[in-house]
C-alpha cells in the first residue's frame, strides 16, 4: 500500500458519517447546551426548556455536538434553616 492510498483511507476515516446527508449539513459543527439537576433520589431534572435537539428526519442522527451538564444538589433550602 503507498502513500496515497493510505493517506486516503485516513482522510475516509476521518470524514464525518453524515456529511452526505444534505438535510443536516447545516446542523453539523453547532453545539447543543442541556443543563439538568442532580436531586439527591438519584433522578435527573431537566433545568433547560428546549432539551435535545431533534434528529435528523433524513438520516436519523443528531447533528450538533451535544454537551450535558449534570449540576448536583446537595442541600435543600429546608436543610439549611434551624
Amino acid at each position: 500500500m503507498n502513500l496515497r492510498k493510505r493517506l486516503r483511507k485516513i482522510e475516509e476515516a476521518l470524514r464525518p458519517v453524515a456529511a452526505s446527508c444534505p438535510a443536516c449539513l447545516h446542523r453539523r459543527g453547532l453545539v447543543a447546551l442541556v443543563t439538568s439537576e442532580l436531586l439527591p433520589d438519584g433522578t435527573e431534572s431537566p433545568i433547560s426548556e428546549d432539551g435535545l435537539p431533534p434528529p435528523c428526519d433524513v438520516c436519523g442522527q443528531v447533528a450538533e455536538e451535544i454537551l450535558h451538564i449534570v449540576e448536583e444538589v446537595v442541600t435543600s433550602r429546608e436543610d439549611l434553616t434551624p
